[in-house]
């Protein structure tokens, strides 16, 4: 019988030899290829400059997520200063409070964002951290639109919201356009904070506005400082923050400054809104099939 197995064996080994070869070879080569996964930094690192605000959740070095699929399609070739408009709304001079260039910022009664704070809260969950209205953010990643709740069922966000932009003289924007992104911040059993990133450029005009409708601890709140790079001693720019507290970031604020969110010690909501650029908005519409012909 040893005979016979052996007679049997041996030529499948010597055909399976250079197959299993091959495999082992192949396998190495792309473990040598693969990046080296690391812990993220200890520090916030301002390294998401130029990507998807989709990106924003982790930075691992030697690593980059791919963007959405539409936003790989229409930058193909494309440089990252190429991506969005240079111009800035407003001039680019430093602020005397040390504020970054084209960052505005103005307080509202607090009563205006209650009747707003209390619709939102109504319609989260108790452990939900984040509510979109109009359209989902996530709409790119599937390439195609995902309506959400519009101003028929949140008239108070969408009086705000307006009363805002008349604030900052943002005249005719397009309500079909926006998306609004209310996130809810609180240190125990929910998210506490926001990693540092730049909203996304390919998919959204330059001002980004923001208001806050709670926040029940003093020194919670917003953090600027410059992309790409570790923020030096001085640079990091705190908004002081409480109800009714607007954000507006436009030229240099809204394309070369990251945002971000640290742990927050008590509860906070705030409500942040752009608008789809038309052109990006027309390709979901494609995606959907939801464009008119001619």
């Amino acid at each position: 019988h040893k005979r016979e197995w052996a007679a049997v064996c041996c030529p499948m080994e010597k055909m399976l030899a250079p197959a299993v070869a091959f495999a082992g070879c192949w396998v190495l080569l792309q473990l040598a290829a693969a990046p080296s996964f690391a812990a993220p930094d200890p520090a916030p690192r301002a390294r998401c400059a130029g990507r998807p605000a989709g990106h924003e959740a982790l930075v691992l070095r030697g690593w980059r997520p791919r963007p959405p699929l539409l936003v790989r399609q229409r930058t193909r070739g494309a440089t990252a200063r190429g991506r969005h408009s240079t111009d800035s709304v407003v001039p680019a001079v430093q602020a005397t409070d040390g504020s970054p260039p084209g960052f505005r910022t103005l307080q509202l009664p607090p009563s205006s964002a209650s009747a707003a704070c209390q619709e939102v809260e109504q319609a989260m969950q108790a452990d939900q951290w984040e509510l979109e209205l109009q359209h989902s953010f996530y709409s790119s990643r599937r390439g195609r639109l995902r309506p959400r709740a519009g101003p028929e069922q949140f008239p108070d966000c969408f009086a705000l919201m307006r009363r805002v932009e008349e604030s900052f003289g943002i005249d005719d924007p397009v309500v079909e356009n926006v998306q609004v992104a209310v996130r809810r911040y609180h240190p125990l059993g929910g998210q506490r904070h926001l990693q540092p990133h730049l909203d996304d450029t390919e998919m959204f005009l330059e001002p980004v506005l923001s208001v806050i409708l709670r926040c029940d601890a003093e020194g919670d709140g917003l953090l600027l400082w410059p992309a790409g790079r570790k923020p030096q001693s001085g640079e990091v720019f705190a908004v002081p923050e409480r109800p009714g507290c607007a954000v507006c970031l436009q030229g240099a604020s809204r394309f070369e400054f990251v945002h971000s969110v640290p742990p927050v010690s008590d509860c906070r909501i705030s409500m942040s809104w752009r608008w789809f650029k038309p052109e990006y908005m027309r390709l979901l519409m494609d995606q959907a099939g939801l464009l008119q012909p001619g």
